[in-house]
C-alpha cells in the first residue's frame, strides 16, 4: 500500500521596511484580463495588512517511494498567489506545479520556474500523482462568488504560457522571506467542474516562490 509520508504546504507572508543593504524587488501584481474584464492586483514590497492584495507562496511535497513509477517517487507543490486581504480571501489566482518529480528535492520544484515556454498540465486522480505525464502548469482562480476554476481540467489548445525570469530577493536581516521572485506571461481557458471555461487574455504575473 502507498505510504505517504509527508506533505508539507507553507503560505508565507511578509512584512518589512526598505533598507539599504536589501535589493527589493518590484510590485507584487497580477494583471490582465479574465473574460474581457481588466484586473489588475498590485501589491507592494511591503505586503502588509493594510493593502487591498497580498501575495504569498507554497511549497510542498509527498514521498511516494514505497509506489516509484520510471524513477518518479515524489509529488512537489510550488505556487505563487495573488489574493484579496480579507477574512475569506476572495478572489485569488494561482499559478504554479503539482507534479510528479525524481527527488523532491527544493532545487528539482525551482528548476520547473526558470525562463522560457513552458507545458499546461493536466488533471490527475490521486492515484496518477506520479503520472510525469500530466505535468506542467495549472492555474486556478477564485472569483468573487466563491466559484472556482482550474486549467487543468480543459484543453488548452491556443493557450500560451511563458516564464519570463526567476530571481533571487534579498529581504533585510531577520524578516522572513522567500526565496525566488517570479514572473511569467500566459493566455489560457480555465474550466469549472461543469465543462463552462473563462478565458485569461495577456495575463502576467509576479509574485513570490519558494518560501525560506
Amino acid at each position: 500500500m502507498r505510504k505517504v509520508l509527508s506533505f508539507l504546504l507553507v503560505i508565507s507572508l511578509l512584512s518589512c521596511k526598505k533598507d539599504r543593504n536589501a535589493i527589493i524587488s518590484d510590485d507584487f501584481y497580477f494583471k490582465g484580463k479574465i473574460n474581457g474584464e481588466m484586473i489588475n492586483w498590485t501589491v507592494n514590497y511591503k505586503n502588509s495588512d493594510d493593502l487591498p492584495y497580498r501575495a504569498g507562496a507554497s511549497r510542498g511535497y509527498s514521498d511516494l517511494s514505497d509506489s516509484c513509477v520510471n524513477g518518479y517517487c515524489y509529488y512537489l507543490v510550488g505556487y505563487t498567489e495573488i489574493y484579496k486581504n480579507n477574512a475569506e480571501t476572495m478572489p485569488q489566482i494561482n499559478v504554479g506545479y503539482s507534479n510528479a518529480a525524481h527527488t523532491g528535492e527544493k532545487a528539482e520544484l525551482e528548476s520547473w520556474f526558470s525562463p522560457g515556454i513552458k507545458n499546461f498540465g493536466t488533471y490527475r486522480t490521486s492515484q496518477q500523482l506520479l503520472d510525469s505525464s500530466k505535468n506542467g502548469i495549472n492555474i486556478y482562480y477564485i472569483d468573487q462568488n466563491h466559484k472556482s476554476w482550474s486549467s487543468l481540467i480543459g484543453d488548452q489548445i491556443g493557450s500560451t504560457f511563458e516564464s519570463i525570469s526567476l530571481t533571487v530577493e534579498k529581504r533585510p536581516e531577520g524578516i522572513q522571506q522567500y526565496e525566488k521572485i517570479w514572473k511569467a506571461r500566459f493566455s489560457c481557458k480555465l474550466y469549472d467542474d461543469k465543462g463552462n471555461f473563462i478565458k485569461i487574455d495577456d495575463g502576467e504575473i509576479c509574485g513570490p516562490v519558494i518560501p525560506k
